[in-house]
């Protein structure tokens, strides 16, 4: 059954309440679905502050503790096709983590 003028007077009540429920489902599943993603945006914006914090962390101590600090340049693409360093190279931000230091030692 469809929601159009192509059937009888005496199934459009019917048809009607159909499309209603339709539509109700529809609105029901997406408001679950905003929630859904909602909910997953708040927990990636948790772990991307948390990674922030820990960087901040990590970098006041290296650069309180060290009065000389090198950074090597490694290869990230060579190291994320390894399928067992692959998540942990990505996850760790080490561009972000290398601003950082240049930050606070510049500054």
């Amino acid at each position: 059954m469809f929601c159009d003028d192509s059937v009888e007077n005496d199934e459009k009540p019917v048809i009607i309440h159909i499309c209603k429920v339709k539509i109700d489902i529809n609105q029901l599943i997406s408001d679950r679905l905003n929630n859904y993603f909602r909910k997953l945006s708040l927990i990636h914006e948790k772990i991307a502050n948390q990674r922030h914090d820990f960087q901040h962390k990590v970098s006041n101590r290296l650069i309180s503790e060290n009065q000389a600090i090198a950074v090597e340049t490694l290869n990230i693409k060579g190291m994320k096709k390894n399928h067992k360093l692959a998540q942990v190279v990505s996850d760790s931000a080490w561009y972000s983590f290398v601003l950082k230091l240049t930050y606070k030692l510049n500054g």
